[in-house]
């Protein structure tokens, strides 16, 4: 299917928005190392752009892939990188295993709002002695009759500061790797969870990143999302959908400068997603010219 007049039409209010609604503000908030998510992210909604490949029930737009990908080529014109990597994490990595796996109720309480830009979300996976190696993360969730009772901690955690709800994923059984993993929902409301530090970085400082702690935090068994079959595909489904987005603009992974010590192993023992496998920040590869970047960590959540 070829571009047609309606997605050249959205091209162009896509491009003045950040022309005229972004760039004049990035060095503000830049400096500020915040910038207000939940009113851009409303903005955005109101314009049609959340959501994009969602239901329409809970507030998506039932769009094709090709509104997703002129959306990210537009974002890329942005003069800094920190509110495509933002957005990215709301609508390509914290909400698509809810909007696919997730029960009406959890739909509604937690995705519709997050379309409609009312509620900024995250996906919390990497940890401090882990990495995004996913299938050796510690966070535990131990069940206490119908409530998760949570102990543990999240870094470089996009949006989590500002965040209203987290997409968690947690040991939920003492099975290895994956299969004993389950992503949870926790709103950031929710007693036990705090941010224990908001982390400096070298660029993109207008995305908050952030070091997360749960301290026996309480949330339902009900904010489970998905059944125990699904659990592999669940735990792994941000990292397919994230990458699937990237490579339609041909880049290979997104590098961000946030941590010069960082040296994490990303996808290491067990890992079995994508092409990172066994592989360390200083191996990545440049999104632009294909070389290798020693010492520049990459982004992770």
């Amino acid at each position: 299917m070829g571009l047609t007049e309606e997605h050249d039409a959205f091209r162009a209010m896509v491009r003045a928005y950040v022309e005229n609604e972004i760039d004049p503000h990035i060095d503000e908030w830049e400096a500020a190392e915040m910038m207000p998510l939940h009113q851009i992210f409303s903005d955005m909604a109101k314009l049609g752009m959340l959501g994009l490949e969602y239901e329409p029930e809970y507030g998506g737009q039932g769009a094709g892939h090709l509104y997703t990908v002129i959306l990210a080529e537009e974002f890329g014109r942005c003069g800094n990188g920190s509110l495509p990597m933002a957005l990215g994490v709301q609508v390509d990595m914290a909400t698509p295993s809810l909007a696919r796996f997730g029960t009406p109720e959890q739909k509604r309480t937690y995705l519709a709002p997050a379309l409609a830009g009312d509620r900024v979300a995250s996906i919390t996976v990497s940890e401090p002695d882990a990495g995004s190696d996913v299938a050796s993360i510690r966070t535990r969730a131990r069940r206490d009759g119908d409530e998760w009772v949570i102990n543990g901690s999240k870094t470089w955690i996009t949006n989590a500061v500002q965040a209203d709800w987290l997409c968690l994923l947690a040991r939920t059984s003492d099975e290895g790797g994956y299969a004993g993993m389950s992503q949870i929902i926790v709103p950031t409301s929710a007693p036990g969870f705090s941010v224990s530090k908001k982390l400096d970085k070298l660029g993109m400082r207008a995305s908050d990143t952030a070091l997360l702690s749960f301290d026996d935090c309480r949330v339902p068994v009900a904010n489970t999302i998905g059944e125990t079959p699904k659990q592999v595909k669940i735990s792994t489904k941000f990292v397919e959908v994230s990458q699937e987005n990237t490579d339609e603009l041909g880049f290979d992974w997104i590098v961000t400068p946030f941590n010069l010590n960082a040296g994490n192993t990303i996808f290491g023992s067990g890992g079995t997603v994508g092409s990172g496998v066994g592989r360390t920040n200083a191996d990545f590869i440049s999104p632009v010219a294909g070389a290798v970047i020693p010492g520049i960590p990459v982004a992770q959540n």
